[in-house]
């Protein structure tokens, strides 16, 4: 029989390399999950990435033939494995599941000392190799030691459950499902026996089962398949009904249990997503692991975060940028979110070896989670065409491609692609799901453009269904404006944005999915803006899950059918002007608002935002917003002075009142000459040549050079990276270096300058996330 022990306390971590490899110690207690990274935020650039060693003794006992199997859930970025000093096995991936066979390497008494090292330093050939998101490292996920009869269902095959599932036929009659158990016998004998797999309905009961005889030769693994029919088969139909069954393979006295849910999932170019055979809209959140900082959670705080996604109303969630603990997808499964599974091939692309670690991962992803009913897609690669100066990377993402279909034919493959990528750019048909990163309204132009955007890739790519993968902005809940605008990190300002993208959105029924850029505010270690370090704050909930800002209520009104009534701005308290607009959103009705007590008259309806304006009195004035039995309220107060705590101390906006370096550039009315250098040209081609480089360092200094994302910027114009980095320029000094560039004659055969990145307002542009 299996056993499964969590291997969560007893642990030592040291931090100090003995010069030769190994741990110099002094060794401290610690408890898994855990991670190495600080948790408080870290200057740009410095989030003290190195190896780390942990030890613990593993005790099992005489093994009497049984296996003694360690499973480590996730360890970044590269782990080797010894016990007892001799080297075990490496894994190289910080987001898969990896297992390692200790038998042999435990004494006769069944104890050896378990060491794993972890290391995320930076690499050139595994994955991630860059991203707007923290690197952590340490044991961050569950490890558990497995013991196993000789003769067992198999748990080497790249970490996986040993059992794949195929629904090779759904109807409203009945279903089958092709099962594979893949046998292993580690037993000096053959074995003869047989195989049963059993489905079971959601309350336990059998509902159909099959059994076959198999025979598999010492020492070997052999697939074993088996056919099975469920009658009057109830389908996992997202949250309309998340049905689940259940099927429980044996094989001696082993057995493996994983969820089975029926289902069929058709996208067309024009009319969108059909699950089951009928309409269904994706749309919903991003997420990435971390909590707080620390990506060494607990199941609670999973859940926690799921029960949120849960609230908000959403039908889908994408797993960015890399595989996620197995629990968020059961619980994916459970409350039928229907979800985006990707590897990290993120913004950069190996030029040493730019395919072997990606398969490998796109590999322990598959075979890992493709039980899972709630995934849909597997993501092979996201804003790739960043690092495109340095490496191609269509020719990976078309290996990847066939890979996945492959590995699961029942799948389709997604990617996710930067502002970078024009209408007509092949990359967009590589994959059987295409999507777009945008970020118009926030580090370029207005949020209408996403629209626009989303219209011209449609039209150049029919056949190819397309998706808005990202969209968001930057908002601390400490931030606010009776006038919000761009980069001025305020909740307002990025309520106000999430207005316009979800209308875009639901007026385009073709869009396969759309997914908010980010359901929480994540830790990124290159991130110093907004009055913030270390923290990406385009969340809709802060990183303690804690506040939900102004834009969660938003979605929840539109999305969810829980009823929602939320004052806007209810952090905003001070106010100069003696007259100020209430939003409030709700899809319940009517809506009446009273001020101290009395109504003040009917609202301005527009979809689920009801306003009114209203006069404050002195001191403070009470505002309660009333449905039926429903009641939300706020409290405003009249204040002589604008209160500073609400102006985000490094706004994006330049310095001279002009805009942002984008808008200047849009609105300069310049004709675009590509045979000379501009502030359109990218930043690789200024840096290449080296007069224009002596301009670029006259203006910013060696700094320029040194920046921890500039690799990431070469293929982007100097106009959007300004504006990204949230430089503050004046139009003044804008135009003095623009014409400084300008002077200079770009040598032939230099680049054309012509890619979708120059900045010329084109509407086609977007920064990073």
């Amino acid at each position: 029989m299996r056993t499964t022990t969590p291997l969560t306390d007893g642990w030592e971590i040291s931090t100090t390399d003995d010069g030769d490899g190994g741990a110099a110690g002094p060794w401290q207690p610690v408890t898994l999950p855990h991670c190495t990274n600080p948790t408080d935020p870290v200057d740009v650039g410095d989030d003290h990435r190195g190896p780390a060693w942990y030890r613990r003794t593993i005790d099992v006992g005489p093994r009497d033939g049984r296996r003694v199997v360690l499973h480590v859930g996730a360890a970044g970025v590269v782990a080797d494995v010894s016990v007892d000093g001799t080297a075990l096995a490496q894994h190289s991936g910080a987001y898969s599941a990896f297992r390692v066979d200790l038998t042999d390497a435990l004494d006769a008494e069944g104890r050896g000392t378990v060491t794993i090292r972890t290391d995320n330093s930076p690499t050139d050939d595994v994955y991630p190799l860059m991203g707007d998101h923290t690197m952590f490292g340490g044991l961050y996920r569950e490890v558990e030691l497995i013991e196993l009869d000789p003769v067992h269902i198999d748990v080497a095959h790249h970490a996986g459950p040993g059992v794949v599932v195929e629904q090779t036929h759904l109807d409203d009659d009945s279903a089958r499902l092709t099962v594979t158990v893949r046998v292993a016998n580690d037993s000096a004998e053959p074995f003869d026996g047989s195989v049963t797999v059993t489905v079971l309905d959601a309350e336990g009961a059998p509902v159909s089962t099959a059994e076959v005889a198999a025979t598999v030769d010492a020492g070997q693994v052999r697939d074993v398949d088996l056919i099975v029919d469920v009658d009057r088969p109830r389908r996992w139909d997202g949250r309309r009904d998340p049905y689940l069954y259940r099927l429980v393979a044996e094989v001696a006295d082993d057995s493996v249990e994983q969820p089975v849910g029926l289902r069929t999932f058709d996208i067309d170019a024009d009319a969108g997503v059909r699950l089951n055979g009928r309409p269904y809209r994706l749309y919903g959140v991003s997420r990435h692991h971390d909590v707080n900082g620390t990506p060494a959670v607990s199941r609670a705080d999973i859940e926690r975060d799921i029960d949120l996604i849960d609230e908000i109303g959403a039908t889908a969630v994408r797993l960015a940028h890399y595989q996620h603990a197995e629990h968020v997808l059961d619980l994916c499964d459970e409350r039928g979110l229907v979800v985006w599974a990707e590897i990290p091939l993120n913004a950069k692309v190996s030029g040493s070896d730019p395919v072997t670690n990606a398969a490998s991962q796109l590999t322990e992803l598959i075979v890992q989670q493709r039980h899972h009913p709630s995934i849909v897609c597997w993501g092979v690669q996201n804003e790739t065409l960043i690092s495109e100066s340095s490496a191609d990377p269509r020719p990976v993402i078309a290996e990847l491609h066939a890979l996945a279909r492959e590995l699961d034919p029942s799948r389709r493959t997604a990617q996710a692609q930067v502002f970078m990528a024009g209408p007509e750019d092949p990359i967009n048909a590589l994959c059987d799901l295409n999507a777009r990163n945008l970020y118009a309204g926030w580090y370029y132009g207005r949020a209408e453009q996403a629209g626009d955007d989303l219209d011209r890739h449609h039209a150049a790519n029919p056949g190819v269904p397309l998706g808005l993968s990202e969209y968001g902005a930057d908002a601390r809940t400490e931030y606010h404006a009776t006038d919000p605008e761009p980069g001025d990190y305020t909740e307002d300002y990025q309520a106000a944005m999430h207005e316009v993208y979800w209308r875009l959105i639901d007026e385009r029924p073709w869009i396969w999915s759309s997914f908010v850029w980010n359901m929480f505010d994540f830790a990124s270690a290159i991130r110093n803006e907004g009055g913030t370090k270390g923290f990406n704050m385009k969340g809709l909930v802060t990183r303690d899950r804690s506040v939900r800002k102004d834009a969660f209520w938003w979605y929840k009104a539109n999305w969810s059918d829980e009823p929602v009534l939320h004052i806007c701005s209810r952090r905003f308290v001070n106010r100069v002007d003696p007259e100020i607009d209430v939003k409030v959103y709700a899809n319940v009705g009517p809506v009446e608002l009273l001020v101290d007590g009395d109504p003040v008259g009917e609202p301005v309806v527009d979809g689920v935002i009801h306003r009114w304006r209203i006069r404050l009195g002195d001191g403070d004035t009470r505002v309660v917003a009333r449905s039926g039995e429903l009641t939300d309220e706020a409290t405003f107060r009249r204040v002589e002075d604008a209160d500073p705590a609400y102006v985000c101390p490094d706004p994006r906006r330049s310095a001279g009142g002009g805009g942002t370096v984008t808008s200047w550039f849009e609105e300069s009315g310049l004709e675009v000459d590509h045979s000379r250098f501009g502030t359109w040209s990218t930043v690789g081609d200024l840096l290449d040549d080296p007069a224009a480089n002596a301009v670029i360092e006259d203006t910013f200094g060696s700094a320029f050079r040194d920046h921890p994302m500039l690799d990431t910027a070469r293929g982007i114009s100097l106009a959007i990276v300004l504006d990204i980095a949230g430089v503050k320029m004046t139009d003044e000094d804008v135009q003095a270096l623009h014409d400084r560039l300008y002077a200079l004659e770009r040598p032939t055969g230099s680049g054309d300058g012509s890619g979708s990145g120059d900045g010329s307002g084109s509407g086609d542009g977007a920064g990073r996330p």
